[in-house]
């Protein structure tokens, strides 16, 4: 889940970090570990005298810094562009993920001021149509199969957000509809608490167009994880990123520096590192390290929205008059003692 960290600490402190970066997830990746074999084992060979010339300019197994340097520089640019489209479309999953919560706060709001005062019953009933219709599409999110786990599913029965048979129901219907059906019942169930308080068809009609907003929210999120980089394109920067590190296990493997070792690990783990990186921002939802803590947000979300359904205040409700008048008796002094001072001056 998200890791808050401390952007002034220093260079080393923040580097040698190992908790909730992209390391863990690089070093466990095969590639990682057969091109520091294979590096080692030219080293061993060129040291041995079983590569010869592969130092020297011109011979058959020399490779020169400029040829590795035009494989370098392409593929740090598509790495870098890749990565950036990667971040942007984080970023804009985050924002549609949070507006789509805000439009609980915003449902509960409009029930809270309308229907709950005549009709409380319709007001909880809707609200928690809603709230399940919102739970539901973030467990989909978060599975890899878009499927809802059974204890999933046993969890919103136990905390009440959906009926038993209301469960089956709404299991038994394909994935894409799940949600869609719930903002149905919500839909059907405002209609009619709205005429029965009598609400007036202006503010019935901003209600309705609250719900198609969360829909339309919901169905953007979706189109977006459904649309990732084209495979073609991450394709071919696999097969750069491949080719660009073997020559960088060769051509420093042909040196006579002990610090060539060194210098190939900590490359490749930058170049590995991003590409994880990268692959690890394109889905936020999930259990990575930089994937948004979605359970966190709707709980305090349905908890913020709840205190809005569900507040009565009766003795705050009660003094709101007197409350009134006093202030607008403030008002009035407040305006009669500029007059007299103006009249003064």
């Amino acid at each position: 889940m998200t890791f808050h960290y401390d952007a002034g600490s220093g260079l080393i402190q923040t580097a040698s970090q190992y908790h909730a970066t992209v390391l863990p997830h690089t070093i466990q990746h095969y590639e990682f570990w057969v091109f520091i074999i294979l590096h080692f084992i030219f080293k061993f060979m060129f040291m041995a005298g079983l590569l010869p010339g592969a130092d020297i300019d011109g011979s058959e197994l020399f490779v020169s810094w400029e040829n590795v340097s035009v494989i370098t520089g392409m593929t740090t640019f598509f790495e870098v562009f890749y990565s950036n489209q990667s971040y942007q479309r984080y970023l804009h999953l985050y924002t549609k993920s949070r507006r789509l919560l805000s439009g609980l706060l915003d449902m509960s709001l409009f029930l809270s001021f309308t229907c709950k005062a005549k009709e409380p019953g319709y007001a909880r009933l809707a609200f928690r149509y809603l709230v399940s219709s919102t739970v539901i599409f973030f467990e989909q999110l978060q599975s890899t199969d878009k499927e809802i786990h059974e204890t999933a599913w046993n969890r919103m029965v136990r905390q009440g957000l959906l009926k038993p048979d209301e469960q089956k129901y709404i299991a038994s219907l394909p994935k894409h509809e799940r949600t869609v059906r719930l903002l149905q019942w919500t839909a059907q169930i405002i209609q009619i608490a709205c005429k029965k308080a009598k609400v007036p068809a202006t503010m019935e009609k901003d209600v309705y167009a609250h719900l198609l907003q969360i829909r339309d929210r919901q169905q953007e999120i979706q189109d977006v994880l459904s649309l990732p980089v084209p495979f073609q394109y991450f394709h071919v920067l696999n097969v750069m990123v491949l080719a660009n590190v073997a020559l960088w296990c060769y051509k420093m493997a042909i040196s006579k520096s002990v610090f060539a070792p060194f210098t190939f690990i900590l490359a490749q783990l930058i170049f590995l590192g991003m590409m994880e990186l990268a692959s690890q921002l394109s889905n936020p939802f999930g259990t990575d390290d930089v994937d948004f803590p979605s359970n966190d947000w709707v709980t305090d979300f349905i908890a913020s929205s709840i205190g809005l359904i569900e507040d009565d205040s009766p003795g705050q409700r009660d003094q709101w008059s007197k409350i009134a008048s006093v202030e607008s008796m403030m008002k009035a002094e407040s305006k009669s003692e500029r007059c007299v001072g103006s009249s003064a001056s």
